[in-house]
């Protein structure tokens, strides 16, 4: 039977006592371990107050980790939250507290216990779930000191603040606040938006906590500096310069990538002296080019199709845009559907539409076509991405999207029928070619004149709970659809499948197709690692309208 949990009586003093870490858990339990349940009655309610933590945080700050974990802020929670009435000043319930927004300057001795709390609570958090996940492994809980994982001193450091601007009286503006203070009243507050609507006080202070983190080499201030003088506002006028200036610093001592990516548009853009410095604008992207962004292998590609500071090289543009392309392609069907998938899309369509000539074999290929794909992909991830929530110049995109779709329709045959007859493998190539690491399944059915076949992603990987699905472009159709399957029919005039293939679910895990130049039949080969599955030949496929 289980025992009955202990019954712990605390007096008023003990609970004093307790607030401020004169005495600790196991002193008032007798050692009972904080896991184990007990009934604990208090003789009555102590308010806990600024300085009541002030005293707590100085005995703590030298224990170990879990000595003031287990031994105070635990039970604390567990026993006492509402005895010392935080209930009152804080969060409903101690839970509660690793989830709330504490308020960014304190105005009140409870405003500076409520910040206290909830740094706390975050950073216990965060601790206990990583020793945890590490099977008690992880020392940092006895190696170090409560000082060193929480940072008490500048805690104490603040109240210290707190009661001598209060003796003095001094007005908000004149109050002094730790960094972690102006940082926190900095990220709450950096947004135009409501840096416009903040009282003439907050604009005060905003400017003062920015100019001296960032005297501090406070990576936050810098980076909101830098971006508050490139677009400008109402705290710091546009000046491009001083936004190089502290851009530079972002990138070298913090290696910010988004930096040299910003650098390189005010560079080529000439925002700084209304003269583009292509040479500074090529170096600059390719370094943010290394920390895989997007935006500077838009413009590298741009560079190179346009002879900007390095020679023209149509093959070099086309190539940047191409690896993105695949890049982005996967990213987004992994499921960062917020990711640039769509613009990259659209400008592999804008390289075909504007490069007739440049492109291996584009004598025997419609471009207006290939373009046509691009844009339908572009389209269909955009839909999807905005569903998600709109990004900066979504209809724009849109716009020049659906610009671009007319003049591929009016240079490309329309397809009236419901039927689309190839004799390319591309589609099927192209759907298994973007997640070649998974499992797939082939179905084939027999009907009167045709075979219908399907292949189905079934698997991806363990930590994957469904598989990933795929942008499918079909243009002939004017259709982009996102799906784990696709389906084509075999008329049984043009090839041929053994009977052994028939009605059952086949699992494979590549694809080969063999078109041979000057046979008019194309093999597929189906293979489950290195073994034939199934393979057939044809001299057509036929897809029919979605």
């Amino acid at each position: 039977m289980p025992m009955n949990p202990e019954e712990i009586f605390i007096t008023s003093e003990k609970l004093e006592d307790f607030a401020c870490l004169r005495i600790c858990w196991s002193e008032l339990s007798g050692d009972l371990p904080v896991m184990v349940d007990a009934n604990v009655t208090c003789e009555t309610s102590y308010p806990m107050t600024l300085d009541d933590l002030a005293e707590a945080l100085e005995n703590a700050s030298s224990l170990p980790p879990g000595q003031f974990l287990l031994d105070w802020w635990i039970p604390l929670g567990k026993y006492f939250y509402e005895a010392l009435c935080l209930n009152e000043i804080m969060t409903p319930t101690f839970d509660e507290l690793a989830d709330a927004s504490e308020p960014d300057l304190p105005h009140t001795p409870e405003d500076l216990m409520f910040w206290i709390f909830v740094i706390l609570a975050r950073e216990a958090d965060m601790i206990i779930s990583d020793f945890f996940k590490s099977n008690g492994k992880d020392s940092m809980l006895v190696d170090n000191t409560t000082n060193q994982l929480f940072n008490t001193d500048a805690m104490l450091k603040q109240i210290n603040y707190f009661t001598e601007d209060e003796e003095e009286d001094l007005p908000l503006t004149e109050r002094r606040f730790v960094p972690e203070i102006k940082e926190s009243f900095i990220v709450h507050r950096d947004n135009q938006l409501v840096i416009s609507d903040l009282t003439k006080e907050n604009k005060l202070l905003f400017r003062r906590f920015a100019d001296e983190l960032a005297e501090n080499n406070n990576f936050v201030a810098i980076k909101f500096k830098a971006y508050a003088y490139f677009s400008g506002g109402p705290i710091y006028g546009q000046n491009y310069a001083k936004a190089a200036v502290l851009l530079k610093r972002l990138l070298v001592e913090f290696n910010f990538g988004y930096a040299a990516n910003t650098l390189g548009y005010i560079y080529y853009d000439g925002k700084i002296d209304g003269t583009p410095d292509y040479e500074k604008a090529f170096f600059y992207f390719s370094a943010a080019t290394l920390f895989d962004i997007a935006e500077s292998r838009f413009k590298l590609a741009d560079m190179y199709a346009r002879g900007l500071y390095v020679s023209q090289d149509t093959d070099m543009a086309f190539n940047l845009i191409n690896d993105l392309y695949n890049d982005e392609r996967f990213n987004f069907e992994e499921g960062n559907t917020g990711n640039y998938f769509p613009e990259t899309a659209y400008r592999m369509a804008i390289f075909f539409l504007n490069g007739k000539g440049s492109i291996p074999r584009s004598e025997v290929v419609n471009l207006y076509g290939v373009a046509y794909k691009y844009l339908l992909e572009a389209k269909c991830a955009l839909r999807i991405r905005s569903e998600q929530g709109r990004h900066p110049g979504d209809d724009a995109l849109l716009q020049d999207i659906d610009r671009a779709i007319g003049i591929c329709s009016g240079n490309i045959p329309p397809v009236t029928e419901d039927t689309y007859v190839t004799q390319a493998p591309n589609l099927i190539s192209e759907f298994i070619r973007s997640h070649n690491a998974c499992l797939y399944m082939l179905n084939i059915r027999e009907f009167k004149k045709v075979y219908r076949v399907s292949i189905t992603r079934v698997f991806e990987s363990l930590d994957k709970e469904a598989p990933a699905k795929s942008i499918v472009s079909q243009p002939w159709f004017g259709v982009c659809t996102y799906s784990d399957s696709i389906s084509f029919k075999i008329s049984k005039d043009s090839g041929f499948i053994a009977d052994e293939y028939l009605k059952r679910n086949i699992l494979f895990n590549a694809f080969n197709p063999e078109v041979i130049p000057g046979d008019d039949m194309m093999d597929l080969v189906f293979l489950n690692y290195d073994n034939v599955a199934a393979a057939f030949s044809t001299k057509e496929l036929i897809f029919t309208r979605p």
